[in-house]
């Protein structure tokens, strides 16, 4: 099985945090999401773009908020990619989670970013 979204995300961008609870992968053996006990699987023919921001917003949709993850991805992550998607997709309900607009801009301009 493949792993998606957050897990994705670990093995692809080889980032050191602690491991996930419930890893997503797709599974050709279920057409709907399944949470087990484990893991979390979703139907092969999942609507996702292979990227890491594609991982990162479908995490973001079907997995919750794992800041840990999150914060080690933007080390790999251009500002101004995360930027321009941001100002591409401005409807999205998570958008409004954390200003991560300020947050990535900040950093890319060395001034601190906001409290999170």
């Amino acid at each position: 099985m493949a792993s998606i979204g957050y897990a994705r995300l670990v093995t692809q961008l080889g980032l050191s945090v602690r491991p996930l609870r419930r890893p997503a992968e797709v599974s050709r053996a279920v057409n709907r999401r399944v949470a087990a006990e484990d893991r979390v699987l979703f139907p092969a023919g999942v609507a996702i773009e292979d990227t890491p921001l594609g991982h990162l917003e479908f995490a973001l949709r079907h997995e919750g908020v794992n800041l840990e993850v999150i914060e080690a991805a933007f080390a790999h992550i251009s500002p101004a990619s995360l930027v321009e998607r941001l100002h591409a997709t401005p409807v999205g309900r998570y958008v409004d989670l954390f200003p991560a607009d300020e947050y990535v801009t900040a950093s890319a301009t060395d001034k601190p970013g906001p409290e999170i």
